[in-house]
This record gives structure tokens, C-alpha cells and sequence, in this order.
């Protein structure tokens, strides 16, 4: 058994987000925050600083990258 998967495709030129694949209970609600991500271009560093609280499904972000 598994609590989920997270797979993050980065654009190392660009250092973003180009792609992710998500499954995991909560997958609907974490695809609206990741598409942001990669539609706002934001860099690596930044969502590494942002503040995942701990335990939710959310934090399996910060957790893949």
C-alpha cells in the first residue's frame, strides 16, 4: 500500500516546472496549485521556500522535488 506518488518534470534551462503526474487521494485539489506553478513559471528555489504544513497530501510537492 501507498499514500501516493508525485513525479515532477524540471526544465533545467529554465529551472521550473514543466510537467507533474500525481496520484494519490487529493491528486484534483494539488493539480490546481502545480498548474500555477508551471503556467507563473516559478522558479525551483522559490516553491522550495514556500511552507508545506505537515502531514497533508500538499507537502508530497515539496517531497518530489
Amino acid at each position: 500500500e501507498i499514500d501516493g506518488l508525485c513525479k515532477i518534470f524540471i526544465d533545467k534551462k529554465s529551472n521550473t516546472i514543466a510537467g507533474c503526474a500525481i496520484l494519490a487521494d487529493g491528486a484534483s485539489e494539488l493539480i490546481v496549485a502545480i498548474s500555477n506553478m508551471i503556467i507563473m513559471q516559478t522558479p525551483i528555489d522559490k516553491i522550495n521556500s514556500l511552507i508545506f504544513p505537515h502531514p497533508t497530501v500538499g507537502e508530497i510537492i515539496k517531497e518530489a522535488l
